[in-house]
């Protein structure tokens, strides 16, 4: 050892049983972070995918107004499917209305009746067509159904129809208020038959000949 050199400084070495502790700043810090990587994790998942607003059920009411399909059934058990049948509104209508994609519509005046083109059961709604940007346009469907016959016609305006029950054909089941339903081409009145098939309910491509 070089006499001329400064004594060495001895390193400090752990007691028995002594161990490295880190501060509370640093352990704050940390924490502090993590945390704060958490909410904003968060914050962008609640971004791209924000919870859907609720919806109301058991209103009675419908926001679309898709049509109903009658079960599919067999050829053999269809008796008595083609009409002539009576004409839904006065007798004029069904000659002069305008048949255009298995519908038959027009304009109808105020207090015009509507009435049962076959025996059935009759059931009525509220519904409620969506309308970008509004509220949305209400009108009444009413569906006359006989399951033996395989025939379901569907009766679309704004007016007055009554409570669901059995029908014989030809009489009243609704009376029309004439106003215009714009989502249908400002026709006060559109009526549909669908006929039941093997493979389901199809629309019938009706005419003149197919009504009294």
């Amino acid at each position: 050892m070089d006499p001329n050199l400064p004594p060495a400084t001895p390193t400090p070495q752990p007691q028995p049983g002594q161990t490295f502790k880190p501060s509370l700043l640093l352990i704050a810090v940390v924490v502090l972070v993590l945390t704060l990587t958490a909410l904003v994790g968060y914050y962008m998942i609640q971004k791209k995918a924000p919870t859907p607003p609720e919806t109301s059920s058991g209103s009675g009411r419908e926001l679309v107004f898709a049509r109903r399909l009658l079960p599919p059934v067999l050829a053999a058990e269809i008796t008595s499917q083609n009409g002539p049948f009576t004409c839904p509104a006065p007798s004029p209508f069904c000659k002069n209305g305008a048949y255009k994609e298995s519908s038959l519509s027009g304009k109808l005046a105020q207090d015009t009746p509507l009435r049962a083109s076959f025996d059935g059961i009759l059931t009525g709604s509220s519904a409620l067509h969506p309308i970008e940007n509004g509220k949305g346009e209400e009108f009444n469907l009413a569906i006359l159904t006989n399951p033996n016959r395989g025939l379901e016609a569907m009766y679309y305006f704004k007016g007055e129809i009554g409570p669901e029950k059995e029908v014989k054909e030809g009489e009243i089941i609704a009376t029309i208020s004439g106003q215009p339903i714009n989502f249908m081409g400002g026709n006060s009145f559109v009526f549909t038959l669908i006929q039941a098939t093997e493979k389901g309910g199809l629309q019938k491509l009706l005419s003149g000949a197919d009504f009294k």
